[in-house]
């Protein structure tokens, strides 16, 4: 009643509808012998995600 947050239009997903992880795409040893490799990574996943809808944020982790 007094949450300050909008209500959800009807339709939208929740913050946890949105996220998604993938592991196991790489190791980290990929990114010793090409360093720019991770960069095309970023760009592979955010432009196959994109088809789904809209991306704000890829995020790697090593």
């Amino acid at each position: 009643l007094f949450d300050w947050r909008p209500d959800r239009l009807p339709g939208e997903p929740l913050k946890c509808e949105r996220v998604v992880i993938i592991k196991n795409l790489f190791t980290p040893e990929d990114f010793d012998k090409d360093s720019k490799l991770i960069l095309e990574y970023q760009q592979d996943i955010r432009s196959e995600c994109a088809k789904c809808g809209n991306v704000t944020k890829v995020a790697i982790y090593d």
